[in-house]
């Protein structure tokens, strides 16, 4: 619940930095978080949200329903659709898959896919980090290859946002077991984690990826920073 209660909090310096990476103006419309809808987490229901219900067949033979689950969704009025993961401590860069015996094969396909679609095909995929260790992050990505693969689908964005130094870890009765992170210590992760996914000289921002890295500071005096140009 906390991650989603970020998202909400930091809504106004989301819209302003995404602005400025995409170099739009336009009015967002957010699917998720809510509060008045409990911070709603969407999963097989995404689509039909995004006014993307037409995807749904070819979207079931990419991906098992249900199984992608995304901390915030948006919509800008120009077009654009933007899909969010969070993070708050780096021990949530981790994670496998537990996908069950019937849609194991299915995963499997569709990131060596996403791999060939971002390498082009070059050097061996390392099935193990991309299924194994970080799979939440695999999972992502193969989402922005299935999106950008459909006709018109290039106004589709990943957008992973790094909470620096989250202060509401330490209200957390388990915060001893989490440590928080600021932004050179989210870059060292992340390398290592693209190195071992074989996608460390690969731009990612080609693809569909913004990477934000967000502190509550931040928040004050960024309202009127200038588009990129």
């Amino acid at each position: 619940m906390q991650i989603y209660a970020n998202i909400e909090e930091h809504k106004q310096l989301l819209e302003i930095s995404i602005k400025r990476e995409l170099n739009v103006e336009g009015i967002f419309e957010w699917i998720s978080p809510l509060s008045n809808y409990k911070y709603k987490e969407y999963s097989g229901g995404f689509l039909e949200s995004l006014g993307l219900r037409h995807l749904k067949e070819s979207y079931k033979d990419f991906w098992p329903l249900r199984t992608a689950h995304w901390d915030a969704l948006a919509k800008i009025d120009d077009g654009t659709i933007l899909l969010f993961e969070s993070k708050s401590h780096t021990g949530e860069l981790k994670s496998r898959c537990r996908a069950n015996d019937s849609s194991i094969n299915q995963i499997k396909k569709s990131l060596k896919g996403t791999y060939d679609w971002l390498k082009n095909g070059q050097n061996q995929f390392n099935e193990h980090a991309w299924l194994n260790k970080y799979y939440q992050f695999a999972n992502r990505l193969a989402h922005l290859y299935y999106f950008r693969g459909q006709k018109h689908m290039n106004n589709i964005w990943l957008v992973n946002i790094y909470f620096e130094n989250d202060f509401s870890l330490n209200m957390n009765s388990n915060s001893n077991k989490y440590k928080t992170a600021d932004r050179s210590e989210w870059e060292k992760e992340l390398n290592i984690i693209k190195e071992e996914m074989g996608l460390i000289n690969t731009d990612m921002r080609k693809y569909g990826l913004i990477e934000l890295f967000l502190k509550s500071s931040d928040i004050k005096g960024r309202e009127n920073l200038p588009l990129k140009r």
